[in-house]
């Protein structure tokens, strides 16, 4: 009975972790963005947070402008997180959208969204 437990925990563990690196993949594909009025980015993150690093290299790789603020450096920092519902690292903020954590497709599709609106 215990096998099987273990068994079917392991598939799931299994089955999950698949998941998240499929949904991680990064793509090639350009980010398309007005450059004469960039989308406002800001992220708040911490040094030590791996996906804040995925989202400093995304956000270089692709010349995007950003507004970074460490919330383990500043207390003012880190009331902001709070006030956004910051439940990690990190919280990206573009256009007033926020995505918790970094998904590469969901920061694709806020900036998409960002060239639609007028300004």
């Amino acid at each position: 009975m215990n096998k099987k437990i273990y068994l079917f925990l392991a598939l799931e563990l299994f089955v999950i972790y698949s998941f998240t690196q499929l949904s991680n993949q990064q793509s090639n594909e350009a980010v398309v963005f007005n450059k004469e009025s960039p989308p406002k980015i800001l992220m708040l993150s911490t040094q030590s947070c791996r996906y804040c690093k995925q989202a400093r290299q995304f956000f270089k790789q692709h010349e995007l402008p950003y507004t970074e603020l460490d919330i383990e450096t500043s207390d003012k920092n880190m009331q902001m997180f709070q006030l956004l519902g910051g439940r990690g690292t990190p919280l990206i903020v573009i256009e007033g959208q926020s995505l918790h954590g970094f998904d590469e497709r969901s920061v694709r599709r806020a900036i998409k969204e960002s060239n639609t609106v007028s300004p």
